[in-house]
């Protein structure tokens, strides 16, 4: 059995319709569009994500937003399926990324599904209370009530025991 993990949360995240941006300007442009169609008032319950290349690729950068499933994007942004599933979470930080990857690697139950749905179930991190950096705020930096969890695709190994 895996040591314990105190910091994580297994978790289930539903499918949602994402506008996608990505690339060097991701960040304003996802912004931009926000702000544009109203976002937050259209869909109170969306959730913004992205993750980066930590500065390998500029490129690599994406930013994504949930938005109805009805709603169309205009380029640069991309409409997009997230297929939803079990993650592993983290509060609060991505420093614990090393820490995520050793428990999965130990783990008796869960295995790492990184790269099996590419795009549409990546590794990623939740800009919890968006509001506070998108929205009616409308600052883009760190402030009180404003954190980054972090988010692994995992599954769950096949084992002769039932899950309950």
């Amino acid at each position: 059995m895996a040591d314990k993990f105190y910091s994580g949360r297994i978790v289930h995240l539903p499918p949602m319709t994402w506008a996608l941006a990505k690339g060097t300007d991701c960040k304003t442009i996802l912004k931009k569009y926000i702000d544009d169609i109203d976002l937050f008032n259209i869909k109170p319950d969306t959730r913004v994500f992205g993750f980066n290349a930590f500065g390998k690729d500029e490129n690599a950068d994406a930013f994504f937003a949930a938005i109805p499933d009805n709603r169309d994007v205009p380029e640069p942004l991309e409409k997009i399926e997230f297929y939803g599933g079990l993650y592993m979470m983290v509060i609060g930080n991505s420093n614990m990324g090393f820490n995520m990857q050793k428990w999965l690697e130990n783990s008796d139950e869960y295995a790492d599904d990184n790269g099996s749905c590419g795009v549409n179930r990546p590794c990623m991190e939740e800009f919890v209370n968006p509001y506070n950096r998108y929205g009616w705020i409308n600052r883009d930096n760190e402030e009180p009530g404003s954190v980054t969890d972090v988010y692994f695709p995992i599954k769950i190994k096949y084992t002769d025991k039932k899950l309950n």
